[in-house]
């Protein structure tokens, strides 16, 4: 396989997560990204909080953070492109609030935070407006429709 995604829960979850390993090899794939690897992160808002504050001296809980890595591993010429991290009580929160579903939400949140493991950021209009629109399509193809001015990640 081409492309390797772990997922990782260090917290219990009862409702249906979708297919997130899918979704990450769609964008990897999308993106026509080298062989390589990567994992996803299902926590809590408070280990989200510490891990945010950490690393990006922002004391708050976010929904998704992504940590970039982009080493090669010498033994297989795989990159690790690095870690998607995403609170699940707020993914659970924000579902509610924009009225779809948790997999939808988590649909989003790896999406995005896979595009930023492939370098893509949101600081400018130009760059926004290209992630919300690769977004919008890779929800498509797993039946999640993605209204951008309803959404701010």
């Amino acid at each position: 396989m081409k492309h390797q995604v772990q997922i990782i829960h260090d917290i219990p979850c009862s409702d249906p997560i979708g297919n997130l390993e899918a979704v990450a090899r769609t964008v990897l794939e999308f993106e026509n990204a080298s062989p390589g690897e990567m994992s996803i992160v299902l926590t809590s808002d408070v280990t989200i909080r510490d891990l945010n504050r950490r690393f990006a001296q922002i004391d708050q809980a976010t929904d998704v953070l992504s940590f970039n890595d982009g080493s090669l591993d010498p033994e297989t010429d795989r990159i690790y492109f690095g870690d998607i991290t995403i609170a699940l009580p707020i993914a659970q929160q924000q579902a509610v609030q924009a009225n779809h579903s948790l997999a939808a939400e988590l649909a989003l949140l790896t999406i995005h935070g896979t595009l930023h493991l492939l370098g893509y950021n949101h600081q400018e209009e130009d760059e926004r407006k290209r992630m919300w629109e690769i977004q919008a399509k890779i929800l498509e193809k797993f039946g999640f429709s993605f209204n951008p001015s309803e959404y701010e990640v």
